[in-house]
């Protein structure tokens, strides 16, 4: 098993087999576009939307 410093879900629903398997990681980030998505309610952070609108978005942010 590895344990991931950062996990990024992109239009994950976070099913509960998904969950244990991301259960270690450091940071949980997800974008998802459905705002009760399972995997919402267990990442650290989380974007509402859908991956075109938050990459685009988080890239401006970052300067890139």
């Amino acid at each position: 098993q590895v344990k991931r410093q950062m996990y990024l879900a992109i239009g994950i629903s976070g099913q509960a087999q998904h969950l244990y398997g991301i259960r270690d990681a450091k940071t949980v980030v997800a974008i998802n576009k459905d705002a009760e998505a399972n995997i919402m309610q267990n990442a650290d952070y989380y974007i509402v939307g859908t991956w075109q609108e938050a990459i685009p978005a988080i890239r401006k942010a970052l300067g890139k």
